[in-house]
Formats: C-alpha cells, structure tokens, sequence
C-alpha cells in the first residue's frame, strides 16, 4: 500500500523517454475530460480496492491474535464491535495508500481538486468491502497456531484470498465504468450503489455468521 504508489510516481518523474511523458500527459488529459473522467474514477476505486485487499490487515485480524484470542471472551464489548474495531484498522491503514494516490493525481496527474475530493470521499466503500472480505476470510479459516508474528501474516492464505477478492471487487468496477460508458454524474452513482450493495450483503454476512463463528472460536 506504502510502495506501490511511491513506485508508480517516482518511475514516471524519473523516467527520461518520450512514452512516460506522452502517458503522462494522456493519464492528466483524461482526469480533466469530462467525457472520461467517470471511467477514471472507476479505475482509481478499482485501483482502492485493489490496495485495500492487498495491504492483509483485516485479512489477518483474527490470526494475529494467536493463542491469546481467549481474551476476546473477557472484554467488555460484544463480539459485533470487536470484528468491528477490527475491521475499521484495515480500512484506516487504508487510507495511508489512498493519501499517496491523492499526492499522484494531484501533484503529478494534475487532476481537480473535487475530483480528488470525490476520490478521498468514495474511497471509504472499496476499503471497506475488501476489509469486510478479508475479515470474513479470516474468521473462517484463521491461522491462530504459530511461533512467530510473521507466520501469522506472511504464511497466512487468507491474505491471498484477500488478495483475490479485491481483483475480483476491482475488475467489477471497471467492468461497469467502461460497459456504461459512465459519465462522473452517472458514475457517482452508480458506482457506490453497487459498492454499497456490497458491503451490505458482507455486513449481514458478518453480524451474523461472522459474530457467531467469532464466539465459538478459541484460542
């Protein structure tokens, strides 16, 4: 989430050939086309999306905690707003990644300030449903036997899962952006419903299934 972003600006700022410059200047003209601008905020959420399920943190909640999960049972909070703090670290690291795209468009791409506005704002639905998705992947098949933090994350599949989940939820995005030809008025529409239609079938899935199978988990 932290590399990525910083890769893709400093290959393009460093890089001394024409075709950086000619992408560059067609990446900046279409972030200002009004005629394209709705796709590019498809692609930019698609992109959200993608760092979100990738960053692991939701996807490795519940690993994370080991053998020291019986805790769970003797706080003082119910179960639905443990996995919700839980859930809300995945998407506040998040929203480190979307900063450093934030500094792309607008300080490389030179996209309009709304514009980032829409992004810092619409952002807050892929993290979440890829954070929901990871958390859920988690609570099914957490990997809570190990002797080193690393193996918690490094060795877990529910990351890769995570991982998968995104692509899929990114590759969506862009599906509906380019096959609607949306425009940013239709496209600040339609895309968060359907993000929102998302995370609303995850929120179920986890108030219930998840909080259940929370409960019955021991460390």
């Amino acid at each position: 989430g932290f590399i990525w972003p910083v890769f893709f600006t400093v290959s393009f700022i460093f890089a001394s050939d024409r075709s950086s410059t000619v992408m560059l200047e067609r990446l900046s003209g279409a972030l200002n086309d009004p005629n394209t601008m709705g796709k590019a905020l498809g692609i930019i959420l698609a992109l959200v999306a993608f760092l979100g399920g990738a960053n692991g943190i939701a996807a490795t909640a519940i690993s994370r905690e080991g053998q020291q999960l019986y805790i769970k049972r003797y706080i003082p909070v119910s179960y639905r707003k443990q996995l919700a703090a839980k859930l809300l670290s995945g998407v506040v690291i998040g929203y480190t990644s979307v900063i450093l795209v934030l500094v792309v468009l607008t300080a490389v791409l030179k996209a309009p300030l709304y514009f980032a506005g829409i992004v810092l704002i619409l952002s807050f639905l892929p993290l979440l449903l890829t954070s929901m998705g990871g958390l859920l992947f988690d609570l099914i098949n957490p990997k809570l036997e190990w002797d080193s933090e690393q193996k918690a994350v490094k060795q877990n599949v529910n990351v890769f899962f995570s991982i998968l989940f995104s692509v899929v939820i990114a590759i969506a995005v862009i599906a509906v952006s380019f096959a609607f030809d949306l425009s940013l008025a239709w496209a600040l529409v339609v895309l968060p419903a359907l993000l929102l239609a998302g995370c609303a079938c995850f929120y179920y899935l986890l108030s219930t299934y998840g909080v259940s199978t929370f409960k019955n988990l021991e460390g």
